[in-house]
């Protein structure tokens, strides 16, 4: 007989939230997670309110059995475990494991102040495995899953790490950098810690690639109070942690104090230690979405290597290497902050490197950020090039690809504006000395002055309106040019006008004939 656990479980289990996709599948699943009793319950004993409720029996073989299943499904503690736990809280006490009349595993028992025996709680157990770290007064306990490599981490470091964090008897961890599948880096405390102090002391004591177990004491953690209700009070912590990467920030410091000439005497690899630290700390601030302090770590980095004096073949190349890397970092933070004239200047950098000294995929980011950068601008026939560039590099590459195809959209909306609007071309053609040109322009000039009594046609009214709610929406786009050197005035004072009600930034540069209009959203 099986335990009615569905019966137990939300009623739209199945419709939210769920990793089933249909509720033969879930009922499969719950049916293989049901423990099978020995022998069958008295149902009119178990209804009986009165009654003194019904003791059971588990199979022991189905309870080796779904212990494997939850191992598979990455539950940490077993059912048998939690029960323990509620009976020894007094939560549930009626319920007797294998019937109740078992000898006591002194092993899994513990002897309280009374001298009474009590079950052992799973962290209990757990931390008679481990062993404990120098300086914490044995209030952090570690157990090595995985060995790493190197140096242990120094305290100022920036580390780079993945953890799970669970408090006990939970089969989910209340906190997981690999369930965001975004690492935490964060400075190692030399004083004050960013967090939990036994944290920071379980990650001195590793080493990069390690993979370890810890148990924290409460007074290391949260503290009596807990963080309820994620975390109750006076609750010991588990951590799995892994090292992804460390950067000595020390290494920052000693550089920049020394003087100019002493820099180039310095080793080259001083000089990438350096580098490389400051790239780990602009990637900890573009992570944390702060892309003005990423950008001016990457700059420090840049503006050191273009002022080295390189040495040999093999400087140049990594120099190179470094430059690249850099500045594409820092025109995806001006993307990020829509400055879209300095993600020219970033990858103008790299262009101007050549393409036999940028690594392929570098080179090909950079196409994509400069032609991302020329549609937003407005210059639609650079972008093209560009992104057409990038994609011949990477066909089936997803934002090459839909950046095209929103740059054809923006190329097809101003086309529709330009023939709505019959747009005021010259009936001639330029052909001549320079000033028949100028001629040409001069009346083209008095034609839009003569204009200006006129009114825009509720057609052009509309399609601008349109134009401009819809680019306030569009979150893809921070600017829209207008062909104005083929509008009359009264139809670039109503876009000037109506967009200034909606806040835009307006930029016109030139007089009629030559004058643009670009509109661009306020900085947030």
């Amino acid at each position: 007989m099986e335990m009615p656990i569905k019966q137990m479980m939300p009623k739209n289990i199945t419709e939210s939230g769920s990793d089933f996709e249909t509720e033969d599948e879930m009922d499969s699943k719950f049916d293989d997670m049901c423990y099978r009793l020995k022998d069958g319950l008295d149902l009119k004993a178990l209804r009986n309110p009165s009654g003194d409720g019904v003791d059971f029996e588990l199979d022991e073989e189905d309870i080796e059995r779904v212990k494997e299943l939850r191992k598979e499904e990455g539950a940490y503690f077993d059912t048998e475990e939690k029960f323990a736990a509620l009976a020894s809280a007094n939560v549930g006490s009626w319920i007797t494991l294998g019937g109740g009349d078992s000898d006591t595993d002194s092993s899994n028992t513990e002897v309280d102040e009374d001298g009474e025996q009590n079950e052992m709680g799973v962290f209990k157990k757990l931390s008679r495995k481990m062993e404990d770290l120098p300086n914490s007064e044995k209030k952090v306990k570690k157990m090595l899953l995985k060995e790493g490599t190197g140096s242990k981490i120094p305290a100022g470091a920036l580390v780079t790490v993945h953890y799970n964090a669970f408090t006990e008897y939970a089969d989910e961890p209340y906190d997981s950098s690999r369930a965001r599948a975004q690492p935490l880096s964060f400075k190692l405390a030399t004083t004050s810690s960013e967090t939990v102090i036994g944290f920071d002391l379980a990650v001195k004591s590793m080493k990069k690639g390690e993979l370890s177990r810890f148990l924290v004491h409460p007074d290391l953690a949260y503290g009596k109070k807990g963080v309820p209700p994620r975390i109750p009070e006076n609750a010991t912590i588990m951590f799995e942690i892994e090292v992804i990467n460390w950067v000595d920030a020390s290494s920052v410091l000693a550089y920049e104090r020394l003087s100019y000439s002493e820099r180039r005497e310095a080793p080259f690899r001083e000089l990438l230690k350096y580098v490389r630290a400051q790239g780990e700390f602009g990637k900890k601030y573009f992570l944390a979405g702060q892309f003005r302090k990423a950008e001016s770590r990457y700059f420090k980095a840049i503006r050191v290597l273009n002022k080295r004096l390189i040495k040999d073949e093999e400087e140049e190349k990594q120099t190179h290497k470094e430059l690249t890397r850099f500045n594409v970092n820092s025109a995806v933070c001006s993307i990020k902050q829509g400055r879209y004239h300095d993600v020219l200047k970033n990858c103008k950098e790299v262009f101007e490197l050549g393409f036999k000294n940028v690594d392929r995929k570098q080179w090909t980011k950079a196409l994509y950020f400069s032609g991302k950068a020329c549609h937003r601008l407005g210059d639609y026939q650079q972008a093209r090039v560009k992104l057409n560039k990038a994609r011949d590099f990477q066909p089936h590459d997803g934002e090459i690809n839909e950046e095209l195809r929103l740059l054809n959209i923006s190329v097809k909306k101003m086309k529709e504006l330009e023939k709505e609007t019959c747009l005021r071309m010259f009936s001639k053609d330029k052909k001549g000395d320079n000033s028949e040109s100028q001629t040409e322009n001069k009346k083209e000039a008095e034609k839009q002055e003569d204009s200006k009594s006129e009114s825009p046609s509720a057609e052009f009214q509309k399609r601008v309106e349109d134009m401009l709610i819809e680019f306030m929406n569009d979150d893809s786009q921070n600017s829209i040019p207008f062909p104005s050197g083929r509008l009359n005035t009264v139809e670039i004072q109503f876009i000037v006008m109506t967009a200034d009600s909606y806040g835009f930034i307006i930029d016109q540069r030139g007089e009629p004939p030559n004058m643009t209009v670009t509109l661009r959203k306020p900085k947030k």
